[in-house]
């Protein structure tokens, strides 16, 4: 929905989308290992019937508001919220002296439920003259969610604040030849695996732990380009670079025990 009011410049507009999705799968996980460079060599096997049933529902919205506050300057206001819920019942079923799949194997099968709500607002500046354009501000989304394990019922809880600065200006020497430079921060925040990943058998000599002390992560970019072209005689030029780094990256560290197993972290 957009709305032009009277006065030049002023607008309103809102954005809501919801999305729905539904995922089943239905699997035999059958596999062998042999371990050789041990003390005592071992054959592991494992003989599974896998369930994954997976249900995520994601609701999101944002409102703009422009004013002009003056003939060159104008204020752009954003804000809006998004809901995520996501469930995901994960079963390894044991195959039985009986011959079915019916004993349930409570360290590789899970049940946990999510569910995250994040706020977000923001302001720019917006100052614009005949050849130049300046663009200064930031946006702000806090981010809470609750992970409930369904088999145990722990509670994990986690909140970030992400903080997104951004400023770029433009200024057009002729109609055709123009210099553009930006800068953008962004910060990223651990996925919900990172933290506290769903314990798998698929691969046994490549294990996964979370870390639930993991904090995010800040982006920067800068961009710079130069833009020219001469109609008369078909010559365009055009140069462009960026630079960018991250301050508290996200990293894994993988160890190797005796038997030749990796863990990551």
């Amino acid at each position: 929905y957009t709305k032009k009011f009277k006065n030049v410049g002023r607008t309103f507009s809102l954005n809501v989308s919801q999305n729905i999705n539904n995922n089943d799968a239905d699997g035999i996980l059958n596999s062998r290992t042999d371990y050789y460079n041990t003390t005592t060599p071992r054959t592991d096997t494992t003989n599974q019937h896998k369930i994954n049933t997976i249900r995520s529902s994601a609701f999101s919205s944002n409102m703009t508001y422009t004013e002009p506050l003056a003939k060159k300057l104008s204020l752009i206001l954003n804000y809006g919220i998004n809901v995520n819920n996501r469930s995901a019942d994960r079963k390894s079923l044991n195959l039985s002296p009986t011959g079915e799949y019916d004993e349930l194997d409570t360290l590789y099968s899970n049940y946990y439920v999510l569910k995250q709500i994040s706020n977000q607002g923001g302001a720019v500046f917006n100052y614009k003259t005949t050849k130049a354009t300046l663009n200064v501000g930031t946006r702000i989304n806090n981010v809470d969610y609750k992970q409930t394990d369904q088999y145990t019922g722990l509670i994990y809880k986690r909140n970030f604040i992400n903080w997104n600065p951004q400023a770029s200006y433009q200024y057009k020497f002729s109609q055709r030849q123009s210099l553009n430079i930006s800068y953008y921060g962004s910060t990223s925040q651990p996925s919900i695996d990172q933290i506290q990943p769903v314990r798998t058998n698929n691969d046994p000599l490549n294990i996964t732990k979370g870390n639930p002390d993991l904090t995010p992560s800040y982006n920067s970019r800068f961009n710079a380009n130069y833009n020219s072209y001469k109609v008369l005689t078909d010559q365009s030029i055009y140069a462009s670079g960026s630079y960018s780094f991250t301050s508290n990256p996200i990293v894994s560290d993988r160890s190797y025990d005796a038997g030749g197993v990796s863990t990551t972290q």
